[in-house]
């Protein structure tokens, strides 16, 4: 798959995503991969199983009234706003 933009010769994807033509991830000009030591949860002192509990689940509190705001300028709108919020003591 090729990639680009409108005016320029398109690159292959997998150079744009960080894969080069080895098909290896972030090995460039003849790098060579660091060693990676895969740990269990058991090998860093850690338990198996979760210890996280749900106690219950319920549906959110419905949604106040709204109030659009569609008239008149920006500033006739910041006002509404302002007035808004300081009904609902906000400011």
């Amino acid at each position: 798959m090729l990639v680009g933009g409108g005016g320029g010769a398109a690159a292959p994807a997998r150079y744009l995503a960080g894969v080069g033509a080895s098909g290896r991830l972030g090995r460039r000009n003849g790098q060579a991969a660091k060693p990676q030591e895969v740990l269990s949860a058991a090998d860093v002192g850690g338990v198996g199983e979760s210890r996280t509990v749900v106690l219950a689940l319920a549906e959110p509190p419905a949604r106040g009234e709204g109030r659009r705001i569609d008239d008149g300028s920006a500033s006739d709108a910041a006002e509404a706003i302002v007035e808004f919020l300081a009904e609902k003591r906000v400011l």
